[in-house]
């Protein structure tokens, strides 16, 4: 049995979660234990985790949150892991059946290692939307990497390389970490960009990398999440605090962010233009209504 806490938060998803488990009790290497901090409005995940406690040979640990977002639920997880690695999935990934093997190999005999992630498989883009976003500043050649617009550029190919931040899909910490660092709740509700926050930050101290070998597939299920105003409002706002509280807000950041904005508001415009609908409207409402909230911050100091 490995020295894994898998934390898995979660709220209303079930069959997602369900799915999620399996692949875990696939897993060629067992984990230590296995913590769901659970947001819910039912009874029904509680009920699923009594169950499993009964049919695997690991700790199930069980924990209602009633109050706060993804970031304090990741907190009440981290004070309830018992493991010297702590693994935070969401409850929406499938994981190879090697996953966790694979991730605490690296951890062996390297104690300068903070944090490892795995390779999420994903469709790769066109040509044209690839270099769209290199032109927006919301991805580049380089992956693995933070941007000045604020953006990280995730892995892609299965090849081991050091990263600056990790996903919060799949994102493994000694747990020694958080003896010093913990998840930043002035980021409330889902919490987007708190996986990056968190990261980047450890990633100052320690040395992250991507082990390509530790596959998994991300479903980014639509169950419970936010309509897609307050999504992308959410998503320009966390992001413009992250750049102010960890790199600065200067002229730079400031230029590459709001371009980045309108790279993220151009294809919306482009949907909206031959296909009306109410999505895409939201949408750039959404980027809108983040975009002014920045700029009040920033005029206002």
């Amino acid at each position: 049995m490995s020295a894994i806490s898998v934390v898995i938060c979660t709220k209303d998803r079930l069959n997602d979660l369900e799915e999620c488990v399996r692949s875990i009790i696939r897993q060629s290497s067992a984990p230590l234990e296995l913590v769901i901090v659970d947001a819910s409005s039912t009874k029904l995940v509680e009920k699923h985790v009594r169950e499993l406690h009964r049919r695997v040979p690991y700790v199930c640990k069980y924990i209602k949150q009633t109050s706060g977002g993804l970031t304090h639920a990741r907190n009440i997880g981290v004070k309830r892991s018992a493991g010297d690695i702590i693994l935070f999935l969401d409850d929406d990934v499938i994981l190879d059946s090697e996953y966790l093997h694979n991730i605490e190999e690296n951890y062996k005999g390297d104690t300068e290692l903070g944090g490892v992630e795995g390779l999420v498989q994903m469709e790769r883009s066109t040509v044209f939307w690839r270099l769209f976003n290199y032109a927006f500043l919301l991805d580049s050649p380089r992956k693995g990497i933070l941007l000045s617009s604020g953006f990280s550029t995730y892995p892609e190919k299965p090849v081991k390389i050091r990263v600056e931040t990790l996903s919060g899909c799949n994102m493994s910490y000694r747990s020694r970490i958080f003896q010093s660092f913990s998840f930043d709740e002035s980021l409330t509700g889902y919490g987007y960009v708190e996986d990056q926050d968190f990261s980047y930050r450890v990633g100052k101290e320690h040395r992250l990398v991507l082990e390509p070998r530790a596959k998994l597939f991300h479903k980014i299920s639509q169950v419970e999440r936010s309509d897609s105003r307050s999504l992308y409002r959410q998503i320009v706002r966390n992001l413009h605090y992250f750049l102010s509280k960890n790199v600065g807000f200067g002229m730079k950041q400031a230029i590459a962010f709001y371009w980045a904005c309108i790279g993220l508001a151009l294809p919306a415009m482009a949907r909206l233009s031959v296909h009306p609908s109410r999505e895409n409207y939201s949408l750039l409402l959404g980027i809108r209504d983040g975009v002014i909230d920045t700029l009040r911050v920033t005029i206002t100091g």
